[in-house]
Protein backbone atom coordinates (compact mmCIF):
# COMPACT_ATOMS: atom_id res chain seq x y z
CA UNK A 1 0.00 0.00 0.00
CA UNK A 2 1.56 3.27 -1.14
CA UNK A 3 0.80 6.88 -0.32
CA UNK A 4 -1.01 7.55 -3.60
CA UNK A 5 -3.41 4.65 -2.93
CA UNK A 6 -4.18 5.97 0.56
CA UNK A 7 -4.68 9.50 -0.79
CA UNK A 8 -6.96 8.28 -3.59
CA UNK A 9 -9.12 6.27 -1.19
CA UNK A 10 -9.34 9.19 1.23
CA UNK A 11 -10.52 11.51 -1.54
CA UNK A 12 -13.15 8.92 -2.49
CA UNK A 13 -14.20 8.72 1.15
CA UNK A 14 -14.69 12.49 1.32
CA UNK A 15 -16.84 12.29 -1.81
CA UNK A 16 -19.19 9.91 0.03
CA UNK A 17 -20.38 12.58 2.45
CA UNK A 18 -23.92 12.37 1.03
CA UNK A 19 -24.02 8.64 1.76
CA UNK A 20 -22.86 9.29 5.32
CA UNK A 21 -25.49 12.00 5.81
CA UNK A 22 -28.30 9.74 4.57
CA UNK A 23 -27.22 6.83 6.78
CA UNK A 24 -26.78 9.02 9.86
CA UNK A 25 -30.24 10.52 9.35
CA UNK A 26 -31.67 7.03 8.94
CA UNK A 27 -30.05 5.82 12.17
CA UNK A 28 -31.28 8.85 14.10
CA UNK A 29 -34.82 8.42 12.81
CA UNK A 30 -34.88 4.72 13.65
CA UNK A 31 -33.36 5.32 17.07
CA UNK A 32 -36.00 7.85 18.15
CA UNK A 33 -39.07 6.51 16.37
CA UNK A 34 -41.91 5.94 18.84
CA UNK A 35 -40.02 7.80 21.58
CA UNK A 36 -42.01 10.32 23.62
CA UNK A 37 -39.04 12.61 24.31
CA UNK A 38 -37.36 11.99 20.96
CA UNK A 39 -34.08 13.87 20.62
CA UNK A 40 -34.36 15.17 24.19
CA UNK A 41 -33.12 11.74 25.30
CA UNK A 42 -29.75 13.03 24.14
CA UNK A 43 -29.76 15.47 27.06
CA UNK A 44 -31.26 12.97 29.50
CA UNK A 45 -28.54 10.41 28.74
CA UNK A 46 -25.98 12.84 30.14
CA UNK A 47 -28.14 14.48 32.82
CA UNK A 48 -28.99 11.26 34.65
CA UNK A 49 -25.38 10.13 35.31
CA UNK A 50 -24.43 13.75 36.07
CA UNK A 51 -27.01 14.01 38.86
CA UNK A 52 -26.08 10.55 40.14
CA UNK A 53 -22.36 11.38 40.36
CA UNK A 54 -23.04 14.72 42.08
CA UNK A 55 -25.26 13.03 44.70
CA UNK A 56 -22.81 10.22 45.39
CA UNK A 57 -19.46 11.99 45.27
CA UNK A 58 -20.32 15.53 46.41
CA UNK A 59 -23.07 15.00 48.98
CA UNK A 60 -22.33 11.48 50.23
CA UNK A 61 -18.60 10.92 49.73
CA UNK A 62 -17.96 14.69 50.19
CA UNK A 63 -15.02 14.63 47.80
CA UNK A 64 -12.73 17.68 47.88
CA UNK A 65 -11.24 19.15 44.72
CA UNK A 66 -8.99 22.19 44.60
CA UNK A 67 -10.89 25.21 43.32
CA UNK A 68 -14.27 23.47 43.61
CA UNK A 69 -16.22 24.75 46.60
CA UNK A 70 -19.90 24.70 45.65
CA UNK A 71 -22.26 22.13 44.21
CA UNK A 72 -22.57 24.19 41.02
CA UNK A 73 -18.80 24.21 40.57
CA UNK A 74 -18.64 20.47 41.13
CA UNK A 75 -21.52 19.89 38.72
CA UNK A 76 -19.64 21.84 36.05
CA UNK A 77 -16.46 19.91 36.87
CA UNK A 78 -18.24 16.57 36.39
CA UNK A 79 -20.14 17.73 33.30
CA UNK A 80 -16.91 18.78 31.52
CA UNK A 81 -15.44 15.37 32.27
CA UNK A 82 -18.56 13.34 31.58
CA UNK A 83 -19.43 14.65 28.11
CA UNK A 84 -16.16 13.73 26.35
CA UNK A 85 -16.09 10.44 28.24
CA UNK A 86 -19.62 9.53 27.12
CA UNK A 87 -18.79 10.37 23.52
CA UNK A 88 -15.62 8.28 23.69
CA UNK A 89 -17.21 5.29 25.44
CA UNK A 90 -20.24 5.19 23.15
CA UNK A 91 -18.14 5.63 20.02
CA UNK A 92 -15.84 2.70 20.79
CA UNK A 93 -18.47 0.40 22.33
CA UNK A 94 -20.78 0.84 19.32
CA UNK A 95 -17.92 1.09 16.83
CA UNK A 96 -16.58 -2.35 17.72
CA UNK A 97 -19.74 -3.95 16.34
CA UNK A 98 -20.26 -1.84 13.21
CA UNK A 99 -19.09 -4.51 10.75
CA UNK A 100 -20.77 -7.47 12.46
CA UNK A 101 -24.08 -5.61 12.72
CA UNK A 102 -24.03 -4.68 9.02
CA UNK A 103 -23.17 -8.01 7.40
CA UNK A 104 -26.42 -8.09 5.42
CA UNK A 105 -25.59 -4.69 3.93
CA UNK A 106 -22.07 -5.80 3.05
CA UNK A 107 -23.39 -8.97 1.38
CA UNK A 108 -25.95 -7.22 -0.79
CA UNK A 109 -23.72 -4.65 -2.44
CA UNK A 110 -20.17 -3.42 -2.84
CA UNK A 111 -20.35 -1.21 0.21
CA UNK A 112 -17.38 0.80 1.56
CA UNK A 113 -16.77 -0.85 4.93
CA UNK A 114 -14.92 2.20 6.26
CA UNK A 115 -18.14 4.24 6.07
CA UNK A 116 -19.83 2.09 8.74
CA UNK A 117 -17.66 3.43 11.57
CA UNK A 118 -17.99 6.98 10.26
CA UNK A 119 -21.78 6.75 10.43
CA UNK A 120 -21.72 5.30 13.94
CA UNK A 121 -19.24 7.84 15.35
CA UNK A 122 -20.92 10.78 13.58
CA UNK A 123 -24.32 9.90 15.06
CA UNK A 124 -22.80 9.91 18.54
CA UNK A 125 -20.86 13.09 17.76
CA UNK A 126 -24.04 14.99 16.90
CA UNK A 127 -25.45 14.14 20.32
CA UNK A 128 -22.17 15.31 21.87
CA UNK A 129 -22.41 18.65 20.04
CA UNK A 130 -25.93 19.21 21.39
CA UNK A 131 -24.69 18.45 24.91
CA UNK A 132 -21.80 20.90 24.43
CA UNK A 133 -24.30 23.67 23.69
CA UNK A 134 -26.12 22.87 26.94
CA UNK A 135 -22.78 22.85 28.79
CA UNK A 136 -21.85 26.22 27.30
CA UNK A 137 -25.09 27.78 28.55
CA UNK A 138 -24.61 26.30 32.03
CA UNK A 139 -20.98 27.47 32.18
CA UNK A 140 -21.92 31.03 31.20
CA UNK A 141 -24.75 31.19 33.76
CA UNK A 142 -22.74 29.74 36.66
CA UNK A 143 -18.99 30.37 36.71
CA UNK A 144 -18.59 32.23 33.44
CA UNK A 145 -16.22 31.32 30.61
CA UNK A 146 -13.16 32.91 29.04
CA UNK A 147 -14.21 33.65 25.43
CA UNK A 148 -10.58 33.40 24.25
CA UNK A 149 -10.57 29.71 25.23
CA UNK A 150 -13.43 28.98 22.86
CA UNK A 151 -11.06 29.48 19.92
CA UNK A 152 -9.62 26.06 20.81
CA UNK A 153 -13.01 24.31 20.83
CA UNK A 154 -13.27 23.54 17.07
CA UNK A 155 -9.76 22.06 17.08
CA UNK A 156 -10.54 19.96 20.14
CA UNK A 157 -13.79 18.69 18.62
CA UNK A 158 -12.01 17.71 15.41
CA UNK A 159 -9.25 15.96 17.37
CA UNK A 160 -11.67 14.04 19.59
CA UNK A 161 -13.74 12.98 16.57
CA UNK A 162 -10.61 11.80 14.74
CA UNK A 163 -9.38 9.93 17.82
CA UNK A 164 -12.68 8.11 18.35
CA UNK A 165 -13.09 7.34 14.65
CA UNK A 166 -9.59 5.91 14.42
CA UNK A 167 -10.25 3.71 17.45
CA UNK A 168 -13.64 2.67 16.03
CA UNK A 169 -11.98 1.55 12.79
CA UNK A 170 -9.36 -0.47 14.66
CA UNK A 171 -11.84 -2.05 17.07
CA UNK A 172 -14.33 -2.87 14.30
CA UNK A 173 -11.61 -4.89 12.57
CA UNK A 174 -10.67 -6.75 15.75
CA UNK A 175 -14.35 -7.20 16.63
CA UNK A 176 -15.03 -8.76 13.23
CA UNK A 177 -12.55 -11.55 13.95
CA UNK A 178 -13.07 -11.67 17.74
CA UNK A 179 -16.80 -11.60 18.43
CA UNK A 180 -16.36 -11.48 22.22
CA UNK A 181 -14.56 -8.14 22.07
CA UNK A 182 -17.73 -6.08 22.57
CA UNK A 183 -18.47 -7.65 25.97
CA UNK A 184 -14.83 -7.38 27.01
CA UNK A 185 -14.63 -3.75 25.94
CA UNK A 186 -17.89 -2.81 27.69
CA UNK A 187 -16.56 -4.19 30.99
CA UNK A 188 -13.19 -2.48 30.48
CA UNK A 189 -14.77 0.94 29.80
CA UNK A 190 -16.99 0.61 32.88
CA UNK A 191 -13.84 -0.01 34.91
CA UNK A 192 -11.67 2.69 33.28
CA UNK A 193 -14.00 5.58 34.11
CA UNK A 194 -12.68 5.37 37.67
CA UNK A 195 -9.12 5.86 36.35
CA UNK A 196 -10.17 8.87 34.32
CA UNK A 197 -10.65 12.34 35.90
CA UNK A 198 -14.41 12.47 35.34
CA UNK A 199 -15.80 12.70 38.87
CA UNK A 200 -12.57 13.52 40.70
CA UNK A 201 -9.17 14.98 39.94
CA UNK A 202 -5.91 13.09 39.62
CA UNK A 203 -4.85 14.55 42.98
CA UNK A 204 -7.68 12.67 44.73
CA UNK A 205 -5.96 9.40 43.88
CA UNK A 206 -2.83 7.89 45.53
CA UNK A 207 0.24 9.48 44.00
CA UNK A 208 1.75 6.10 43.09
CA UNK A 209 -1.21 5.51 40.72
CA UNK A 210 -0.98 8.85 38.93
CA UNK A 211 0.83 7.19 36.03
CA UNK A 212 -2.43 5.33 35.22
CA UNK A 213 -4.13 8.67 34.69
CA UNK A 214 -1.27 10.08 32.64
CA UNK A 215 -1.11 7.16 30.16
CA UNK A 216 -4.87 7.35 29.69
CA UNK A 217 -5.54 9.43 26.52
CA UNK A 218 -8.91 10.54 27.87
CA UNK A 219 -7.19 12.21 30.82
CA UNK A 220 -5.63 14.65 28.37
CA UNK A 221 -8.82 15.00 26.32
CA UNK A 222 -10.81 15.89 29.43
CA UNK A 223 -8.06 18.24 30.62
CA UNK A 224 -8.30 20.06 27.31
CA UNK A 225 -12.07 20.20 27.43
CA UNK A 226 -12.12 21.51 31.01
CA UNK A 227 -9.52 24.13 30.16
CA UNK A 228 -11.63 25.40 27.27
CA UNK A 229 -14.73 25.80 29.47
CA UNK A 230 -12.80 27.40 32.32
CA UNK A 231 -13.34 31.03 33.36
CA UNK A 232 -9.54 31.32 33.57
CA UNK A 233 -7.20 31.59 30.61
CA UNK A 234 -6.38 28.17 29.12
CA UNK A 235 -3.15 26.79 30.59
CA UNK A 236 -3.19 22.99 30.18
CA UNK A 237 -0.59 22.92 27.44
CA UNK A 238 0.57 19.45 28.45
CA UNK A 239 -2.80 17.95 27.53
CA UNK A 240 -2.79 20.01 24.33
CA UNK A 241 0.67 18.74 23.36
CA UNK A 242 -0.25 15.12 24.07
CA UNK A 243 -3.79 14.72 22.76
CA UNK A 244 -3.71 16.71 19.51
CA UNK A 245 -0.90 14.74 17.83
CA UNK A 246 -2.10 11.48 19.41
CA UNK A 247 -5.55 11.90 17.84
CA UNK A 248 -3.98 12.33 14.39
CA UNK A 249 -1.77 9.27 14.87
CA UNK A 250 -4.71 7.08 15.95
CA UNK A 251 -6.81 8.34 13.03
CA UNK A 252 -4.11 7.55 10.48
CA UNK A 253 -3.42 4.09 11.95
CA UNK A 254 -7.14 3.32 12.00
CA UNK A 255 -7.67 4.46 8.42
CA UNK A 256 -4.69 2.54 7.04
CA UNK A 257 -5.81 -0.54 9.00
CA UNK A 258 -9.33 -0.51 7.57
CA UNK A 259 -7.94 -0.04 4.04
CA UNK A 260 -5.64 -3.02 4.54
CA UNK A 261 -8.43 -5.43 5.54
CA UNK A 262 -11.46 -4.14 3.58
CA UNK A 263 -10.84 -6.59 0.74
CA UNK A 264 -10.41 -9.48 3.19
CA UNK A 265 -13.62 -8.58 5.01
CA UNK A 266 -15.45 -8.28 1.70
CA UNK A 267 -14.32 -11.78 0.70
CA UNK A 268 -15.29 -13.28 4.06
CA UNK A 269 -18.83 -11.89 4.21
Amino acid sequence: MNLSYIKSNFQTLLARKDLVRVLVHKRLREKHVGSILGYFWTFYSAAFPLVSYVLVFFFIAKIKIEGVDSVWQYMLFVFTGLLPWLFFSRSVSEGVDTINSSLDLLKQAIFPVEVLSIVSVTETFLAFLFQCVVLLVIAILTSGINPVNLALLPFFLAALYAFCLGLAWILSIIGFFLRDLKEILTSFISFMIYFTPVVYAKENFPEKLWFVFMINPMTHAIGLFRGIFSPERFSDYQSLAVFMPLSLIVFVIGYISILNVKQTIGDMV
